[in-house]
């Protein structure tokens, strides 16, 4: 039986330790796409600090059984009637097993009255089912060199390069109105 999921709000002098987990999160399936040496792209402290201080930005633990097993960052527009999922992940070794699920299924019951955004990289198989078969995401815009995203600046490596694999992303959203078939 998959475990509740419970939220605990990171505290400032945790995003290291938030931001490490993440990376290690991400890794496999960008190293797996794009080669054993690639670097998980991940913003600066010092980016990562002006985005956890932005207004609207909520950052969590997710919780099972009192453990950190995760972690989410959610932007909360419009009185948590739209949300964007900035950041999901789970530790290495704990996908498969419901904990993405109930975490998600938390979350959503966090907010009952939100619409819901996120991007994920083409390459990013898990995430994709997870999202499209798992939540009830629909992807509704493909973005890549030839049409970017309008709303956020391109991902630059230092030298100036989208990182691997973060040149074509999905967006995916998920409205209260659109029915999930389960």
């Amino acid at each position: 039986m998959t475990p509740a999921i419970s939220f605990e709000s990171v505290r400032e002098a945790e995003l290291p330790t938030f931001a490490a987990m993440g990376r290690l999160a991400f890794a496999p399936a960008l190293r797996a796409a794009h080669g054993a040496g690639t670097e998980v792209p991940w913003p600066s402290a010092e980016e990562d600090l002006r985005q956890f201080r932005e207004p609207g930005i909520e950052t969590f633990w997710l919780l099972a059984e009192g453990r950190r097993v995760g972690g989410a960052q959610v932007r909360v527009e419009r009185g948590g009637r739209r949300n964007t999922l900035e950041l999901f992940f789970l530790e290495p070794g704990r996908e498969g097993h419901g904990l993405g699920s109930a975490a998600w299924r938390a979350l959503e019951a966090r907010w009952p009255e939100a619409d819901w955004r996120l991007v994920t990289p083409v390459f990013e198989r898990r995430n994709i089912h997870f999202y499209v078969n798992k939540c009830g995401f629909h992807i509704t815009t493909f973005f890549h060199p030839r049409h970017p995203d309008p709303h956020k600046p391109p991902m630059r490596d230092a030298k100036g390069r989208p990182p691997p694999g973060m040149d074509a992303y999905f967006l995916f959203e998920k409205r209260r109105s659109w029915a999930h078939p389960r």
